[in-house]
């Protein structure tokens, strides 16, 4: 998906069904030189337009929108920044950035009471779970492993 002449990578639809969050991720592929996205575009979904534009405020990756399931925020990975943005839906703005202790935090999971999320982070293989209200890093990452089948 392009947005605003740079590439959208993933999508969140608003629990309501009226809006698309579109993290812009850049041009080029994980990890690869390019430029560096830092917005998140807010589509409306009946017009098909873009009706807000959120600034991360720097250089970040913006990667994987979710919408919590219990307090309903925006939850958007930042590779470059190693955090999650967190960014209050009715007013458009950020509300608070939560470190992930690893460099590339690309996908995420959230718990279903939003206490915990779960970042896969690209560039080391790991995977971190993160307390959201306490804003750390829980355990030591947990190495993941690719097996090849012959």
């Amino acid at each position: 998906m392009t947005v605003g002449g740079t590439t959208g990578h993933e999508v969140a639809a608003s629990p309501d069904g009226k809006t698309a969050w579109v993290p812009i991720y850049g041009n080029s592929g994980v990890g690869q030189p390019g430029s560096d996205g830092r917005m998140v575009s807010v589509i409306d979904l009946d017009s098909g337009r873009r009706v807000a534009q959120i600034d991360l405020g720097q250089p970040s990756r913006p990667h994987c929108a979710l919408f919590g399931p219990k307090d309903g925020r925006v939850y958007v990975t930042a590779e470059l920044t190693q955090t999650i943005e967190v960014i209050d839906p009715t007013t458009r703005r950020i509300v608070d950035s939560i470190p992930t202790g690893a460099w590339q935090s690309h996908t995420m999971a959230i718990s279903g009471d939003c206490e915990r999320a779960y970042t896969a982070n690209v560039a080391d293989g790991t995977v971190a779970v993160i307390d959201l209200h306490g804003r750390k890093v829980l355990t030591a990452r947990y190495k993941t492993t690719v097996r090849r089948w012959l």
